[in-house]
């Protein structure tokens, strides 16, 4: 894949690479991955050339993480798919979770904004009406120091149909993020080369300080609310649609 020949950056030739962070083979998971890269497989987007997409090298069989060592594990395949990417000539790194149904115009959508980080939007596990996208709120007073970074969730219907970003710090999941591939070379002190972090105590979630330090960092980063994704096993695509279109 390193020796393949793009035009690299050109808008007229975008090199989508599609990777799918994977924890650990042989799991109750594995029919939502089935359908995480079915839906990549029917992106409609015929001015982008689509890689077949990566998957990340699972944990050795046996593997078992508590939800709190989650994020830990999911670092290292999350890190361990961007160095592939910039071994690749591609342009664009778009994540997929496993656990996602993307709409078949999403990758052209958020090609469309022509922006270092952008994301779709979907609900978490435990609400439709409220969504993965956050936005910053100062905190109310000073003895709230303690609080910082403040997100505030928002809901679905908030953002359907908008795109976010600009006004103030924005933040989401890596369930349908498309970065284009400066955001992984481009950095000035005291900044390193951004990747997904996670050291706890870390107050906040490894993709929040991802979107966050992208911001700080002066890349331009925005959430399309037209690009509605389904969150299985809770929340499929269709039934997404059905309820918000």
């Amino acid at each position: 894949m390193g020796t393949r020949q793009t035009h690299r950056g050109s808008k007229e030739t975008p090199v989508v690479f599609p990777a799918v962070p994977w924890l650990v083979d042989g799991n109750r998971f594995e029919p939502l991955l089935e359908s995480a890269l079915a839906h990549i497989k029917a992106q409609e987007c015929p001015e982008a050339d689509i890689l077949p997409p990566f998957l990340s090298e699972p944990f050795p069989l046996g593997t078992t993480f508590n939800a709190k060592e989650q994020m830990g594990f999911l670092n290292v395949k999350l890190n361990e798919i961007i160095e592939e990417f910039l071994l690749s000539d591609a342009t664009h790194l778009w994540f997929v979770d496993a656990d996602s149904e993307v709409p078949s115009d999403a990758l052209c959508k958020l090609l469309e904004l022509d922006v270092d980080v952008s994301s779709g939007i979907s609900p978490p596990h435990f609400s439709i009406k409220k969504s993965t996208a956050l936005r910053w709120m100062p905190p109310p007073s000073p003895e709230y120091e303690w609080s910082r970074p403040w997100y505030k969730s928002y809901t679905l219907r908030d953002v359907y149909g908008k795109i976010l970003g600009g006004e103030r710090p924005i933040a989401t999941g890596h369930f349908c993020m498309l970065c284009k591939r400066r955001v992984f070379e481009q950095f000035s002190p005291p900044y390193k080369p951004l990747r997904f972090i996670y050291n706890p105590p870390q107050r906040i979630g490894n993709e929040v300080l991802f979107w966050q330090t992208a911001q700080e960092m002066g890349f331009v980063c925005q959430i399309h609310g037209g690009v509605l994704c389904g969150h299985l096993p809770q929340f499929p695509l269709k039934a997404m649609q059905e309820e918000f279109e």
